[in-house]
């Protein structure tokens, strides 16, 4: 049976990864593009490829400004949403009520691809940090587990959707699955993956693709399996090391690392 949605609830997903902390003394940068056809919770809440060792010039969790008189406060790693956490600005940024950054934590990194950055919460700026002094901010959405020492990067700003769908295109270029959120065994719809596919190979946000079996060979014989539809999924974020897409619908519970993909609409 063929499952297709237009809306998402990204908020529903939960990650669970390698807490991993960037360094470094570079401006810190948010790779790629935000997709015109996925809400704002979605876009917030998309992984993408970053370098190994994660985005340069993070900040960083380190702790929250609830004080229990059970457990104290250094103790907790783990925060909730509402909670007031304390975080280090990413170098370069400056910090004004209001504004909105984003936690993450790094999946494994892959040869030659870098590593997965995994949106975990959204944190608005209650009070800014003077000098040494923490900044203050409210985790005011949560994809995941918002923990002590994970990243932190400023939120990009999401994209109004557009009216106009993507157009079919024959013959467009054939990439692969590179990576599955949650490293799920029978990924479907809602689902995140990350196509090997990138910026250097024209794709844009709202651009579709197939994800298929080609044709197989049965045995050492002539005969030949027909290709086969699995998914269809919408980029919602380009980078420099890969784009990443969200499966809008689903044929086949066959979505996997290594699978092939082919471009299928091109966004206006």
């Amino acid at each position: 049976m063929r499952t297709t949605i237009f809306h998402f609830s990204a908020a529903a997903f939960a990650f669970v990864a390698t807490t991993a902390i960037a360094g470094g003394q570079d401006q810190p940068m948010v790779a790629g593009s935000l997709t015109s056809g996925a809400t704002a919770g979605e876009q917030n809440a998309a992984p993408y490829f970053d370098r190994t060792g994660g985005p340069s010039g993070a900040g960083a969790v380190v702790g929250t400004a609830e004080v229990s008189g059970i457990i104290e406060a250094a103790e907790r790693e783990r925060y909730d949403l509402g909670e007031s956490v304390y975080i280090t600005l990413p170098a370069g940024a400056n910090a004004s009520p209001g504004d909105e950054f984003f936690t993450y934590l790094l999946d494994t990194a892959r040869d030659n691809r870098g590593q997965v950055v995994i949106p975990t919460g959204v944190l608005q700026v209650v009070k800014a940090g003077v000098g040494p002094e923490a900044t203050t901010a409210r985790i005011v959405q949560e994809f995941g587990n918002v923990r002590l020492r994970q990243g932190v990067l400023p939120l990009p700003a999401a994209v109004a959707a557009s009216p106009t769908p993507p157009s079919p295109v024959d013959d467009g270029i054939v990439t692969h699955v590179e990576w599955v959120s949650d490293d799920a065994v029978l990924p479907g719809v809602q689902y995140y993956v990350a196509l090997a596919a990138s910026e250097h190979d024209g794709v844009h946000v709202g651009d579709r693709f197939t994800i298929y079996r080609p044709p197989t060979h049965v045995g050492e014989g002539t005969t030949v399996l027909p290709e086969v539809e699995i998914a269809v999924v919408q980029v919602v974020r380009v980078t420099a090391r890969g784009s990443t897409a969200l499966v809008i619908d689903q044929t086949q519970p066959a979505i996997r690392p290594g699978v092939a993909a082919r471009l299928s609409a091109k966004a206006p």
